[in-house]
């Protein structure tokens, strides 16, 4: 269903289907970028891999922090 599909293709489909609250609500779940602005809705596979690289940073910073 999703192989021969662009990632705007899909996900533009789900906000569609589920509105824009719960579309966000879902890719948040999952640390991925939310959101008319997000790469996977431009197909910017270059910008999504920065954005992921840096939030699984952050994730990982606020959960260790002072855990020494």
């Amino acid at each position: 269903m999703l192989s021969k599909r662009t990632p705007s293709d899909y996900f533009s489909e789900i906000r569609t289907k589920h509105g824009g609250s719960e579309a966000d609500e879902l890719l948040r779940s999952h640390l991925l970028p939310e959101g008319v602005n997000s790469p996977l809705l431009k197909d910017d596979f270059e910008k999504f891999l920065d954005w992921r690289e840096q939030t699984l940073k952050d994730v990982i910073c606020r959960r260790t922090q002072g855990n020494d």
